[in-house]
């Protein structure tokens, strides 16, 4: 007998936690520019890559899972479909939207990392 399950969350937390949470799924975010390097800011017209690193903390794989990657007001995502420099993690299924880009894969507790622009 087959079971799925599926959990939503929306909107934010009008305080943010005071440090990190790991529980069950590991994700780390970063922009960096064209040079790989790690930026907090970009000129309007300059293209930047977001780096996603993902693993699992508690098991050895989580399969099927999504990530919704918010993208900062005014940033639209590349057509380009090739995975940057880097990347060790393909999703199976990647979803570009106008303020977002999603992302279908397994997670392994391996860090896995994937770049889109």
């Amino acid at each position: 007998m087959a079971a799925y399950y599926s959990v939503s969350e929306s909107g934010f937390d009008r305080n943010p936690p005071a440090s990190e949470i790991s529980r069950d799924l590991e994700v780390i975010h970063e922009f960096l520019d064209m040079k790989g390097n790690v930026t907090t800011k970009v000129k309007v017209g300059d293209e930047f890559w977001v780096r996603l690193r993902l693993r699992t903390t508690n098991r050895e794989r989580v399969n099927q899972i999504a990530v919704v990657d918010l993208l900062p007001g005014g940033v639209e995502p590349t057509l380009d479909r090739q995975a940057g420099p880097g990347s060790t993690w393909t999703p199976q299924y990647v979803d570009r939207r106008d303020d977002r880009v999603i992302l279908y894969g397994d997670a392994t507790k391996t860090a896995a990392t994937t770049l889109t622009k």
